[in-house]
C-alpha cells in the first residue's frame, strides 16, 4: 500500500512545482508552503504564463510566457496529455467563443 504524501518527508530533496497560470498567486503560495511543511529543502517553481498581477509574496523561477491581460480575461492553457496539442489562449471577457 502506498504511503500518503502527508506522511512522507522531503528533507533531503529539492522539489519542483509546475502551475499553468500565475495570476494572484494563492495556489502557488499554498502549494509551496505545503511542500516546505513536508520538509522540502528548496521548491523551484515554474509556470506556463505569468500575468504579472500576483498579490502574494511569491514568484515563478521559470516562466514560459510573460503577458499582461485585462483582469476579466481568462487565460486557458491546454497541455498534453489532457489535450491533443499545447496552446495558451486568452479568452476576452464578454467575447463570444
Amino acid at each position: 500500500m502506498p504511503t500518503p504524501l502527508a506522511n512522507q518527508r522531503l528533507r533531503l530533496y529539492d522539489s519542483d512545482e509546475l502551475d499553468d497560470v500565475l495570476f494572484e498567486g494563492h495556489s502557488l503560495l499554498r502549494t509551496c508552503a505545503y511542500l516546505a511543511q513536508l520538509g522540502a529543502r528548496r521548491v523551484y517553481t515554474a509556470v506556463l504564463e505569468d500575468r504579472h498581477v500576483c498579490q502574494q509574496p511569491i514568484h515563478a523561477d521559470i516562466v514560459v510566457v510573460h503577458r499582461q491581460v485585462a483582469t476579466g480575461d481568462i487565460v486557458e492553457c491546454n497541455e498534453p496529455p489532457c489535450e491533443t496539442e499545447f496552446c495558451i489562449d486568452v479568452v476576452r471577457h464578454g467575447a463570444a467563443r
